[in-house]
């Protein structure tokens, strides 16, 4: 989650030439060989043929949508999201019709911080399948990302009309509000989240800010703790708990938690360094 002071965050073909025997007498000599030849160029024609075959075959493999799609997925998994928005290019290129090829290249322009390109994507999704809550749940992403909240909230409630135990909206939905000071609207849908997947560490993460916000530092502490216990390298968390604990009078452990954030990649918390560690 991130407050506008910056407190929180968020392939040559061969030609073959054939003697041809004009006179009857040469005919008779070589007859045998004659028709060696006629059946060496029938196998030649033959393999020929079926190495057409083959290789149309190929092609076709090649350019099918939904393997470039599959490479696409193999990629996005291993976090390659550059060739994964390449394959993913390359279906959408011979299939325009698929949501889920615009569903994954927005993804992957997410991670490349594309986010207009990103927004694009999703909603080309949402045109070609309007009834999938996945779309509108990661186009509200998109929003909160670009800092427009008030579309974020349509697009999740779109979303959670659609599948109510889709705890993903509720997260966008809920940094949506907190970005808009709704600290309590915020903490019921990251409630929401937490009861759906109980292992959200965004969830916690962005509770955490919540409650900090309203001055519940026990309780926000508990939640960022959480969030660490999911997952160790999430630098928001270590970044909100740094700055919660020198507001508390724990600056030494404070301190420590913002440079660990800075280790992980915050640039915010480098600049909370000097306001509040030197």
């Amino acid at each position: 989650m991130k407050k506008k002071n910056d407190t929180f965050v968020i392939i040559n073909k061969k030609q073959h030439k054939m003697k041809h025997f004009n006179t009857f007498s040469e005919h008779r000599k070589v007859g045998n060989h004659d028709k060696y030849l006629r059946n060496s160029m029938c196998m030649k024609i033959f393999i020929a043929i079926l190495l057409t075959i083959v290789f149309k075959l190929n092609v076709h493999s090649q350019n099918s949508p939904e393997e470039h799609f599959k490479i696409g997925l193999r990629q996005f998994t291993i976090e390659n999201y550059v060739e994964a928005e390449m394959s993913f290019t390359k279906a959408i290129r011979i299939n325009n019709e698929e949501s889920k090829y615009f569903y994954y290249r927005g993804r992957c322009y997410v991670k490349q911080n594309k986010l207009f390109l990103a927004k694009n994507d999703f909603s080309k999704a949402i045109k070609l399948d309007p009834n999938n809550a996945r779309y509108y749940a990661y186009r509200a992403n998109v929003n909160n990302l670009d800092s427009d909240f008030t579309q974020a909230l349509v697009d999740c409630n779109q979303a959670i009309e659609l599948d109510p135990n889709y705890s993903f909206a509720y997260l966008q939905r809920g940094i949506a509000k907190i970005s808009q000071e709704d600290y309590r609207g915020g903490i019921l849908d990251f409630n929401k989240t937490i009861e759906i997947d109980p292992y959200s560490a965004s969830a916690y993460c962005n509770r955490g800010a919540a409650k900090a916000e309203l001055k519940r530092y026990n309780e926000a502490l508990i939640d960022i703790n959480k969030a660490l216990e999911i997952d160790s390298k999430m630098a928001d968390a270590y970044h909100n708990r740094g700055y919660i604990r020198c507001m508390i009078g724990q600056k030494e452990k404070g301190c420590l938690d913002l440079s660990k954030a800075g280790e992980l990649g915050s640039i915010n918390a480098y600049y909370l360094i000097q306001k509040l560690c030197n």
